[in-house]
């Protein structure tokens, strides 16, 4: 039997575990995926080579026999009524429509057309619902007298929904799916706070014909991040938690039992403990969770248990004689013995506690690159976040609302400020306040290329003058493997607090890629490693509701070296690909031609691309510390060490082949007019550090050049002897100059234009090719 050609309109932030899903799918077929956004479809390109990608929504809709549209809120309708007129079912993601009308112009259509349609209730199909449905619905819980439901966090905000139809689908479906009904009357309240029209708060509130009453509260607004539904019974009570790990549905046990005292005329309601145990009823062993799209609570592969009511109490019968009967009263009931004090909880207990209810407070130290996009995860699920910087101009926009790390949004950052979730500072003395401080600050290279952990100690000596008993500190910077336990550990322990007990240590490397529009702060691994059990434990807990993936190591030592090995790889594959186009061009053969051919072989290969060097806060850093840290071992890492030279010298490599080309047409280097496009370490972003067009400027300014540069991410350049302000790129540009050198592959860049109008070019990066296979070169 042929499978069905399903497509997918919308790959963004949900749409995407849609395309991720389908595509698993043993009886459909991803046949093709739609969104408007041109660097999705490269992405979804890239990922699924086999399925058409497009921009089209008719295009796609020739092509499929179903489809999935997540695309924003606003358009849901009109695609979905377009899928509806071309006769293909569709499943529609919540909501289903911003407003009733258009909710009620797609059923008619489906009616007419005789076209299956479905909202993306999730929630309906979670195993922990279903077992509470069957609880409903089976009459366990007695008489249903009325549920609450409370869906809150801290951002997202939306602009084109207000919390209502951002959140409430869930639980109103949920609702209605347990009672088996349709409410009689509905009222909710909102108000907007953060942008106009946009309710930021909804407090929602549904009445059954039964007698149920359901009341929902909804918030994008909130410093607590919750997800979860109390449903009232005559017999018992169930609430349902989608924010616990393990125990998603808590019976409660519920009865009454009174005695009468004649002597105070009181009554009196006594009540006993439930002990909890785990019930027999849940999920059966063995029962495959079903797909639910890969929300929270599923991506870490959890089923969902059923736990017992341990917070719950059991409440005998009355007695059996009324207060108004005739005789002696009934002898009062012996009192319960005393139960034994609970042990003090730990101070790993009470941190882990304070992260789950997201009662801690996150101090980030150090707000670049890497500090203010983790910074703006912690809000994002409810903590609020103290930020520490040594500069007053970053601390000043940051407290404005005003971003200068290209992957964090102004409107993101200044809805946190505003909603007072961040805040900056400069006072390195309020680090006593935060229990939780994690260091990201710089860890360059001195000129002899060893480590200089300067800022390191600095931000260890600040945490130390602050530390006080129950905080956690993570450093997050790269460094040499050795780094947390030999400089960190020492200088904290200098207080008298004891590491694992009193405070706690951990080392936790970024992983930080700028611009990448797939990978950012939450849905990269983070790997975690304590100086003890204890501290990896509460690092964990503290890092887990923000980042989508946790992988604890036994050890600071290996959280430190996995971060060097990551980059030392990249180094030493560059190293060898860009030494293969130094062969290739020898040889006479094309080094792009060579690693595309080579890279069909389905295994035993990973493509790594040539370049004029490498740039950026990684690679040309990480695999020196490890370098430095086996010389004092006495060992010397000679393959690294052969990767960084190739590498360093590339760009005396390009510009030998700039002079070469030059000689070609008659002309010295000395007083030609060089254009460098592209000055950033990497394309589509803003960022220069250690990047190889400034070696590149550098070397052709030694040989006489007249160097002038286009980047339309850096406007300005200064770096040492190089002053420069990027040219406008535009034919007149071009032409004049006697050679083009392609440094950096910026996407926005006209190649076309620079093709057509240089007299010579350098490609460092197969920009040109690249362009003509996409068509935008001819």
């Amino acid at each position: 039997m042929s499978r069905l050609r399903v497509g997918v309109i919308g790959a963004g932030a949900w749409g995407k575990n849609h395309v991720r899903t389908v595509a698993t799918l043993a009886d459909a077929e991803l046949a093709a995926v739609c969104d408007a956004d041109v660097k999705t479809r490269e992405r979804l390109g890239r990922q699924y080579p086999a399925v058409h990608v497009t921009g089209d929504v008719t295009d796609l809709l020739g092509r499929v026999e179903a489809v999935v549209i997540a695309s924003p809120a606003a358009t849901h309708a009109r695609i979905a009524l377009q899928c509806v007129e071309a006769g293909k079912p569709c499943l529609v993601e919540k909501p289903f429509a911003l407003s009733t009308s258009d909710a009620e112009a797609v059923a008619r259509a489906a009616t007419k057309h005789d076209v299956p349609v479905l909202a993306g209730h999730l929630l309906v199909f979670h195993p922990a619902v279903e077992r509470l449905r069957a609880l409903v619905q089976g009459g366990d819980l007695g008489r249903i007298y009325y549920l609450y439901g409370l869906r809150v966090n801290l951002g997202q905000v939306r602009a084109d929904e207000n919390a209502l139809w951002s959140f409430g689908p869930h639980d109103v479906s949920v609702a209605l799916y347990l009672l088996g009904e349709t409410p009689v009357r509905v009222a909710a309240h909102g108000k907007s706070y953060l942008q106009p029209k946009v309710e930021d708060v909804v407090f929602l509130t549904m009445e059954f014909g039964s007698g149920v009453l359901a009341h929902v509260q909804l918030s994008w607004l909130d410093p607590h991040k919750e997800r979860k539904l109390t449903v009232v019974g005559a017999t018992k009570m169930v609430v349902f938690d989608d924010m616990e790990a393990r125990e998603k549905l808590r019976i409660y046990d519920k009865g009454v039992e009174h005695s009468q005292d004649r002597q105070r005329g009181a009554a009196r309601r006594r009540a006993r403990p439930f002990r909890a145990r785990r019930p027999s009823y849940g999920v059966p062993p063995g029962e495959r969770r079903r797909r639910c799209g890969g929300g929270p609570s599923t991506r870490r592969g959890y089923p969902f248990p059923v736990g017992g009511g341990r917070a719950g109490q059991h409440m005998s019968p009355p007695s059996a004689r009324s207060p108004g009967s005739a005789g002696p009263p009934a002898p009062p009931a012996p009192a319960a013995p005393a139960a034994p004090a609970a042990p003090a909880a730990s101070g790993a207990d009470l941190l882990v506690a304070k992260a789950k209810d997201r009662s801690a407070l996150i101090g980030i130290v150090g707000l670049g690159y890497v500090g203010l996009p983790l910074a703006m995860e912690f809000a994002r699920v409810g903590f609020r976040v103290l930020g520490f910087d040594v500069s007053n101009n970053v601390v000043d926009r940051l407290n404005q609302g005003r971003s200068h790390v290209q992957d964090v949004p102004g409107a993101q950052l200044a809805g946190f400020v505003k909603a007072g979730a961040f805040a900056a500072t400069t006072d390195l003395t309020r680090l006593r306040e935060p229990d939780v401080v994690s260091i990201c600050v710089p860890t360059p290279l001195s000129k002899t290329k060893d480590p200089d952990v300067s800022y390191v100690l600095a931000a260890t000596n600040s945490v130390k003058q602050a530390l006080r008993r129950g905080q956690l500190i993570v450093l997050e910077s790269t460094t040499y493997p050795g780094t947390t336990r030999e400089l960190l550990l020492p200088a904290l322990e200098a207080t008298g607090l004891k590491v694992g007990e009193d405070f706690f240590l951990a080392f936790s490397p970024e992983r930080v890629d700028p611009g990448n529009p797939e990978w950012n702060t939450h849905n990269t691994p983070k790997i975690v490693g304590g100086i003890t059990e204890a501290c990896r434990r509460v690092a964990t807990a503290v890092y887990e509701p923000a980042i989508e993936r946790l992988v604890p190591v036994s050890s600071t030592e290996a959280a430190e070296l996995v971060k060097i090995l990551e980059n030392t790889f990249r180094s030493v594959n560059i190293g060898l690909v860009n030494e293969m186009a130094i062969v290739c061009d020898k040889l006479g053969v094309s080094v792009w031609e060579v690693i595309e051919a080579a890279a069909t072989k389905p295994f035993g290969f990973m493509k790594f691309m040539p370049g004029p060097g490498v740039g950026g806060h990684c690679i040309p850093l990480d695999p020196h510390y490890l370098a430095w840290k086996m010389r004092t071992l006495n060992y010397r890492t000679r393959f690294i060490e052969l990767a960084g030279e190739i590498n360093a010298a590339m760009p005396e490599y390009w510009v030998g082949r700039v002079v070469d080309l030059l000689n070609e047409q008659g002309r010295a280097v000395r007083g030609s007019k060089v254009l460098v496009l592209g000055v950033a370490y990497k394309k589509d972003i803003d960022d220069i550090r250690e990047s190889p067009a400034l070696d590149v400027i550098r070397l052709l300014q030694r040989r006489g050049a007249v160097v002038s540069y286009h980047d339309p991410h850096v406007r300005k350049l200064k770096d040492e002897a190089i002053d420069l302000t990027s040219l406008p790129l535009t034919s007149e540009t071009i032409a004049a100059a006697d050679c083009v050198v392609i440094v950096t592959d910026h996407t926005e860049v006209d190649y076309a234009l620079v093709e057509r109008c240089s007299r010579v070019i350098v490609d460092t990066r197969n920009a040109l090719e690249k362009a003509r296979r996409k068509g935008g070169a001819r």
